[in-house]
């Protein structure tokens, strides 16, 4: 038998047999495609936060685009923060 992940993000291993889910922020919420994020960068000495659009969710990562339109991936989800869920109009 062959082990892995299904297409519907069950797994055929016995140890794994939980659905996935999507992956979740510092705060426990949702991480989900559609929504602003923000996580922390360092160089050298310097720290910031950068804005990403979040494009592409896995259970382990995280995809998007950077403020500056760079393709970002975050594998290190314990320090991001769901900032803007995108806004729905209510159909009337």
């Amino acid at each position: 038998m062959v082990r892995g992940a299904l297409i519907d993000g069950r797994t055929t291993s016995p140890s794994l047999r939980t659905t996935m889910k999507n992956p979740t922020d510092f705060l426990g919420r949702e991480i989900r495609p559609g929504d602003l994020i923000v996580y922390p960068w360092r160089r050298k000495s310097a720290m910031g936060l950068n804005k990403m659009g979040v494009t592409q969710v896995m259970p382990d990562s995280v995809g998007g685009y950077s403020n500056t339109g760079r393709p970002v991936k975050i594998t290190n989800l314990k320090n991001v923060v769901v900032v803007e869920r995108p806004q729905i109009e209510p159909e009337n």
